[in-house]
């Protein structure tokens, strides 16, 4: 199952490898913010990420 996430700066949509796990962080591909996986969640299509913007790195 694929996973992705929106970046909540620039709303561009971001795929997630599968070893990306709650608490890891990931960059947007468009806009380079720095985003932290909080929740991730099942859907009948795949999985969707919920990000929020990670200011200690």
């Amino acid at each position: 199952m694929a996973k992705e996430t929106t970046c909540p700066i620039c709303s561009a949509n971001i795929p997630l490898e599968e070893e990306d796990h709650v608490g890891d962080a990931v960059f947007c591909s468009f806009c380079g913010t720095r985003l932290r996986i909080t929740r991730i969640k099942e859907f009948e299509k795949g999985k969707k990420a919920d990000v929020e913007e990670d200011w200690e790195g």
